[in-house]
C-alpha cells in the first residue's frame, strides 16, 4: 500500500503556543493546486518527541500516500520552548491545541485527523472530545497511555515511586525531571470520560506484550467509542519493535478509507 516514489516537502518553524514557542514540522506531498489534502497531526509520548523514529516513520508513509502532516514537540520537550519538569497533560492538550488551529488555516485541505502515540495518544483523545467529530475527521491512538491516571492515583510512573497524597516537588525517571504538576493533574484528568465526547470514527492499535501500557487500556477506550476498530497485535511492545510495517499498514488503510 505504500508508495515510496512520491516527492515531498518539509518545512520545520516555531508556532507561538499558550507555553511558549512549539518547534512545528509540515510534511507535504507535492501539492496540486485544485486538490484537497486531509491532513493528520501527529502527537508523541512521555519521554518522547516529534523525532521518534516510529512517529517519523508513520508521517513519512502517510506523506507518500498523499496526506499532510503535522509534528511537533510539546512544551518542554525536544526544540519548543519551556522546561520538562514543567509539562502536564492539560499543557500538552493546550499546545495540541494552539497547533490544531493553526492547521485549520492551511490551504487546499479537506479534514483534520488526529493520531497519538503513548501519552501523546491520551492527548489526541482527549483534545478530540474537546473539539468533537464536526472538528475531526477521525482519531487514531497508537498504545495510549491512559494508565497514567491510575498509576499517578496509586504513586508510581514510569516504575518511579512516590506517595500519591503527599507528592514530592519532582521525581526522576530515566534521568528526567517530571514535576510535581504533572503528577497532581494525573490523578484527576478523567481521561475516558472526557474523550467518550468524540463521536467520530477511531482506530486503535496496541500490541499484545506492551509491558508499559497494557492494551487492557486499549480494549476500555474501544468501550467508551461507538464508531471504533482496535487492533491487538500479538508481537509487539510498547513501539512496534517487531514489525513497524504492520500498524503503518492500519493507519493508511483506516485514513485511506475514513478520509
Amino acid at each position: 500500500m505504500q508508495n515510496n516514489n512520491i516527492i515531498h516537502t518539509s518545512e520545520t518553524f516555531l508556532l507561538e503556543g499558550p507555553n511558549g514557542k512549539l518547534n512545528v514540522i509540515i510534511q507535504k506531498p507535492e501539492i496540486e493546486i485544485q486538490k484537497k489534502y486531509h491532513v493528520v497531526i501527529i502527537m508523541h509520548g512521555l519521554l518522547s518527541d516529534s523525532k521518534t523514529p516510529l512517529l517519523v516513520k508513520i508521517s513519512d508513509s502517510l506523506v507518500n500516500n498523499g496526506f499532510i502532516t503535522v509534528r511537533f514537540d510539546f512544551d518542554g520537550c525536544g526544540k519548543s520552548d519551556g522546561k520538562f519538569i514543567n509539562m502536564t497533560v492539560p499543557k500538552e492538550i493546550d499546545d495540541a491545541k494552539a497547533v490544531y488551529e493553526y492547521t485549520t488555516h492551511l490551504n487546499n485541505i479537506s479534514g483534520i485527523s488526529l493520531l497519538g502515540h503513548s501519552q501523546g495518544g491520551v492527548v489526541a483523545s482527549m483534545l478530540a472530545g474537546l473539539l468533537g467529530a464536526e472538528k475531526v475527521s477521525s482519531l487514531l491512538l497508537l498504545a495510549p497511555a491512559a494508565s497514567l491516571e491510575d498509576e499517578a492515583n496509586e504513586g508510581t510512573t514510569k516504575g518511579t515511586h512516590f506517595d500519591p497524597n503527599d507528592v514530592p516537588e519532582f521525581i526522576t525517571v530515566d534521568d528526567r525531571q517530571i514535576g510535581r504538576d504533572y503528577l497532581e493533574s494525573a490523578q484527576t484528568l478523567s481521561i475516558y470520560k472526557r474523550a467518550a465526547r468524540y463521536q467520530g470514527p477511531v482506530c486503535i492499535i496496541h500490541g499484545r506484550r506492551d509491558e508499559v501500557v497494557s492494551y487492557s487500556y486499549s480494549e476500555k477506550y474501544q468501550k467508551i467509542y461507538k464508531n471504533c476498530e482496535l487492533f491487538l497485535l500479538d508481537n509487539e511492545d510498547h513501539l512496534f519493535s517487531e514489525n513497524q510495517d504492520l500498524p503503518i499498514d492500519i493507519v493508511l488503510k483506516f485514513l485511506t478509507k475514513e478520509k
